[in-house]
């Protein structure tokens, strides 16, 4: 059976439109919609990011590829604070932390790979009582092996 990948990135630009097979995606159904839209919209408060009325057919298709897939792989730039990813595929890179995929990002400012995951952290608010939050994270993977997982270094 061949793995269900999805890449993410600059690279789909340098391949020519001829040499692409593009299969369409299939139609949601009401209750697939609303599952997507919760997502997109969780994801747009993490990120901080407006959702664009020009721009809620590409997350819908975002969240397609994303769902579909079991492993995904970005090529981006990954933020200073290590947390996202700038860009566009930082929604694709969102909703798949969210989803639980697994989740390998190319940052290419330092040229590395970085496995995304999430944890729990205590963060104080603002009348100092302090909240459980889901927190991203990238950690430096030291090789990578698509049919294995990362192996990371402590950062």
């Amino acid at each position: 059976m061949v793995p269900n990948i999805n890449m993410v990135g600059d690279l789909e630009s340098t391949i020519p439109l001829e040499h692409m097979s593009v299969l369409p995606l299939p139609t949601l159904t009401e209750d697939q919609r609303k599952e997507a839209w919760y997502v997109i919209s969780q994801a747009s408060q993490i990120l901080e990011r407006p959702i664009l009325p020009e721009h809620q057919a590409s997350l819908e298709r975002k969240y397609q590829r994303v769902v579909r897939a079991a492993t995904i792989y970005v090529f981006g730039i990954l933020e200073e604070n290590r947390k996202e990813i700038r860009g566009c595929q930082g929604w694709n890179t969102q909703m798949a932390l969210m989803l639980g995929k697994n989740l390998y990002v190319y940052d290419e400012i330092t040229l590395q790979w970085y496995k995304g995951d999430t944890f729990l952290a205590w963060l104080p608010t603002n009348n100092n009582v302090q909240a459980v939050r889901e927190v991203n994270r990238f950690k430096p993977c030291e090789r990578l092996h698509v049919t294995t997982n990362c192996l990371t270094s402590n950062y």
